[in-house]
């Protein structure tokens, strides 16, 4: 019964852990898309704001 028990707690660990390390992978990709979006939105109001105006 012991064995079963520590086998089974075993398991839950191995799925907490798997859980766990795919949370942080999608947590990093969630960041990394945030991080280039808002960079590219900057690259394009910068380039926007150097153009020469019509006027003068």
């Amino acid at each position: 019964m012991r064995d079963k028990a520590l086998e089974a707690g075993a398991k839950g660990v191995d799925t907490a852990r798997s859980l766990g390390s795919e949370t942080l992978d999608r947590a990093g990709s969630v960041t990394e898309k945030l991080s280039n979006g808002i960079a590219e939105r900057v690259r394009r109001r910068r380039g926007r704001d150097e153009e020469p105006d019509e006027k003068g």
